[in-house]
């Protein structure tokens, strides 16, 4: 099959539930044969993650994410705000959740967090030349804390309960992609 063949064409897109985070809308789309059907599309901005290194650990954040009731051990990150540049975003989100800037900001590039949901990117940043106090700037309603890993600790247990979230798995596969080059 052709690729122009597997493309939907929307017919038509209806607000289901505005959020402060995202908007869910109804969607009425028609296949490349002419059949019919509703989808759930989730509109939300862009996102950014960060992955701040030292020598031999990086600088991670825990937080407590509401989906899994649960806490999780993640890089820094989250959404670029209207109008704010993905770099930007990064520097502020590296700075509100660990008190550190970074002297060098190298991106590593942006992927669709779920192309089959969301029809936002997310964009990964290298953080090296850390410096700070450590002071965190963190919005009303993050509880955050910051802290060093071990690379080795991250490269074993990305996955595990303590490190439950896919998309730190994709910062860790563009970082590995990064240093192996």
């Amino acid at each position: 099959m052709n690729d122009k063949d597997l493309i939907w064409k929307e017919l038509s897109k209806k607000e289901i539930l505005k959020t402060p985070v995202m908007t869910v809308m109804e969607t009425d789309s028609v296949s490349p044969e002419g059949d019919t059907g509703h989808y759930i599309v989730m509109e939300a901005r862009d996102w950014c993650t960060v992955i701040p290194e030292t020598d031999d650990s990086f600088l991670m954040v825990k937080q407590y994410r509401h989906a899994l009731m649960d806490l999780s051990i993640e890089f820094p990150g989250g959404v670029i705000d209207d109008g704010e540049e993905p770099l930007a975003a990064a520097i502020r989100e590296l700075h509100e959740e660990t008190g550190f800037y970074a002297k060098e900001m190298i991106y590593l590039g942006s992927m669709s967090p779920n192309p089959a949901l969301f029809c936002n990117k997310i964009h990964y940043y290298l953080a090296r030349n850390l410096y700070g106090d450590g002071n965190q700037d963190l919005d009303s309603d993050e509880f955050v804390n910051a802290f060093k890993v071990s690379k080795k600790e991250v490269n074993e247990k990305m996955g595990t309960k303590e490190y439950p979230h896919a998309l730190m798995a994709a910062a860790l596969n563009f970082y590995r992609n990064f240093v192996e080059k």
